[in-house]
């Protein structure tokens, strides 16, 4: 039976690294990092019940050491113990890819592979990765021989994270082809060659990824490491958009730059220092320095892993990355087994070891379809055929808080189009009598979604800007809404004190309300921010007339 079982493992393993490169479901936004993520948690959950068989069976559970298992284990807690301390919504790094789930589950995948059954299977799940990987590079080549629609989405992300995976997986396989002919990874490297060079000329002419510098990317965790608790544990998972908005340079503003409100750092070192704090960005640094070490007596993986974690202190990282950082970090792990423990005395509750895993496994896998499903209702919620029907996209977006009503982008979803369709009614020219009682009912439903989606994740500005918007909307139908669009809209400010829209922002509620002088306080302000603003221009015309009646 144990033979049995080990076989499974393998098998199921061994298609996970085949397959993870190229498995790709277009339903949602970040379709290929929600894709990898899924089949991740599911293909370890999968594992980690066959496992439990295999203990239960044995009647026995071996304590193993691996080289990277200490770093490893400290960051997945660090991002566990950052998300309940630190990030405004607790769920969202749960659902996120890139963040503390994935982390959760790289270190189990992790702990999987470095078993005992699977040492000798290790190197050939990288040779199934770089096959794999071939068939993103047919997808790429096809694509810029016109025969596929030009994107820059991949299976394996975006143009510059294929380029990183590409030219780790050359590498490999260029140092495997040194050691032993195999036709089938000479095939397998002309092919992702050649779609790599097209890659990389692509890149370097008119698909320049638009990233945050590196400087600026710096910058910000200096700023946000003045405060201990953000040094130790960052600003939370998934959270990177409060710590740019409150600690980017006001320098930014006279970049191209200026207008984008970035939801990660520059690279995936200054990402997970940011999101985690310092004790994550120790353990990576001590990844490389071992890489180094050990580049001294293995140098086809180390240098491959040397490499990728190089880059990822350049670049930014994503899913597929880590899982391929992780699967070097399994080849190149020297194991040693601790000590064997019987189990015998366990008796009849040994069973509820497997058991146990199992209610987990279906436990995580409901949970996984249902906040699935409320990104794929999200996600249809700004297809062709719902931004032609406003009804139809706020029946989406209702049905993706049904599913996870946890998420503050779905709530402030429906509180965009709660007031679109609010003001349809308005506009309209034949309007019904039950039409004219949904209108109040709708910019109700409006303010109360925009508070919600505050309440679930209270550092992020576009929270705070959305139910701003829309009490300066109301100012002139619902007494009171002055005072609460002026007040949200200095919280906006304070969140994201260098953007000078905000300010803008504010300068036209005070217009509206005739308060000319603070708004050209408000108006000067954004143009200390950045001079060139078309808009402050306008506003101060309008300002000037209107003093001077």
């Amino acid at each position: 039976m144990l033979s049995s079982l080990n076989t499974i493992s393998r098998i199921i393993l061994s298609a996970f690294f085949f397959i993870y490169p190229f498995f790709f479901l277009n339903f949602t936004f970040e379709a290929p990092e929600i894709s990898k993520l899924i089949l991740l948690i599911f293909v370890v959950l999968l594992v980690l019940f066959i496992e439990s068989i295999k203990i239960t069976s044995s009647k026995k559970i071996d304590f193993i050491t691996h080289t990277f298992l200490f770093p490893l284990f400290l960051l997945a807690c660090n991002y566990i113990v950052s998300t309940i301390a630190v990030s405004p919504n607790k769920i969202l790094p749960l659902v996120s890819p890139l963040s503390t789930s994935t982390w959760i589950f790289l270190f189990l995948l992790y702990l999987l592979i470095t078993a005992k059954s699977y040492e000798k299977q290790r190197i050939f799940l990288l040779d199934l990765t770089a096959y794999g990987s071939v068939f993103v590079a047919i997808y790429v080549l096809l694509m810029y021989l016109g025969l596929f629609q030009l994107n820059v989405i991949t299976p394996l992300g975006n143009l510059l994270s294929t380029s990183i995976f590409f030219l780790i997986v050359i590498i490999y396989l260029f140092a495997s082809l040194l050691k032993k002919k195999n036709i089938i990874s000479f095939i397998s490297l002309i092919i992702i060659t050649t779609a790599q060079i097209f890659l990389v000329y692509h890149l370097f002419t008119n698909q320049k990824p638009i990233l945050l510098s590196n400087a600026i990317g710096i910058q910000i965790f200096k700023e946000i490491a003045k405060d201990p608790k953000s040094l130790l544990l960052g600003v939370g998972p998934s959270n990177f958009i409060s710590a740019f908005t409150l600690a980017k340079p006001v320098s930014i503003n006279q970049s191209s730059l200026w207008n984008i409100t970035f939801s990660s750092s520059s690279s995936f070192f200054l990402n997970l220092i940011s999101e985690t704090g310092i004790i994550s960005g120790i353990m990576f640094i001590f990844i490389i320095l071992s890489s180094i070490y050990l580049c001294i007596s293995n140098f086809t993986l180390y240098i491959n892993l040397l490499i990728l974690s190089v880059l990822l202190l350049i670049f930014p990282g994503n899913t597929a990355l880590l899982i391929l950082l992780t699967t070097l970090l399994t080849g190149v792990s020297n194991i040693k087994t601790l000590k064997t423990i019987s189990l015998d005395k366990l008796g009849f509750f040994i069973f509820t070891i497997p058991l146990i895993v199992l209610i987990f496994l279906f436990s995580i896998s409901y949970l996984l379809a249902k906040a699935y499903l409320a990104e794929y209702y999200y996600f249809q919620s700004f297809s062709k055929l719902a931004l032609s029907d406003e009804t139809l996209k706020y029946n989406f977006q209702r049905n993706a808080v049904a599913n996870n009503p946890y998420m503050d982008k779905y709530h402030l979803a429906i509180s965009k189009s709660s007031l679109i369709l609010g003001d349809e009614l308005l506009t309209k020219e034949d309007i019904t009598e039950t039409e004219k009682q949904k209108i109040p009912k709708l910019i109700e439903q409006a303010i109360e979604e925009g508070r919600i989606a505050i309440n679930l994740n209270n550092t992020n500005v576009v929270n705070w800007d959305n139910l701003s918007k829309i009490y300066a909307s109301l100012i002139a139908f619902a007494p009171g809404a002055d005072k609460w669009a002026i007040e949200i809209a200095k919280q906006t400010i304070a969140l994201d004190p260098q953007n000078p829209n905000h300010y803008l922002s504010l300068a036209q509620i005070h217009i509206n309300l005739n308060q000319y002088s603070l708004a050209e306080k408000y108006v000067n302000l954004a143009l200390t921010l950045k001079k060139d603003l078309p808009k402050a221009q306008d506003l101060l015309s309008i300002i000037k007339k209107n003093k001077s009646i």
